[in-house]
């Protein structure tokens, strides 16, 4: 049986996210677990390779899996609404560039006006977390619905 595609992009959504929180927080320990206040254009700086990271990972991986699983008609091909590239790589470099330049946009507004004497490490951690859990919720259905809307060869 065919999972429907809300079914599906719910899965392969939160599968996503949970491996981008765990990533996050795991590159948010290495960069900063000495610190005890991390300062708030360390935490803007350091966005901008998570948020391409998640972004091109949440993209490009799970269409990769949606194609083979197309291919194999273990998932129906769904129409998409979302008009996009069809070439897997590209269209995660382009998610990805377009994520980081309105992620990092968005936190060096926020974090400074937020958090303006820094965080302290347990909030970077936690705030890395929910970072790489929204970036992942917000790419990974726009590029699972297009995996999924192409035509099988």
């Amino acid at each position: 049986m065919q999972p429907t595609k809300t079914r599906y992009l719910i899965t392969e959504t939160a599968i996503t996210i949970a491996i981008n929180v765990l990533l996050s927080e795991a590159f948010a320990w290495l960069v900063f677990h000495r610190a005890h206040a991390i300062a708030a254009p360390a935490i803007v700086r350091d966005a901008i390779p998570q948020t391409f990271i998640v972004a091109f990972m949440g993209s490009l991986v799970p269409s990769l899996i949606a194609r083979s699983r197309l291919r194999s008609g273990l998932v129906a091909q769904f129409p998409s609404r979302i008009p996009f590239i069809r070439n897997p790589f590209v269209r995660a470099v382009i998610l990805a560039l377009i994520a980081t330049v309105i992620g990092v946009t968005v936190s060096a507004i926020l974090i400074p006006v937020v958090w303006p004497q820094g965080m302290n490490f347990g909030t970077t951690l936690w705030m890395k977390g929910i970072y790489g859990a929204l970036v992942a919720a917000l790419i990974t259905p726009l590029a699972v619905s297009s995996a999924l809307s192409e035509a099988t060869p």
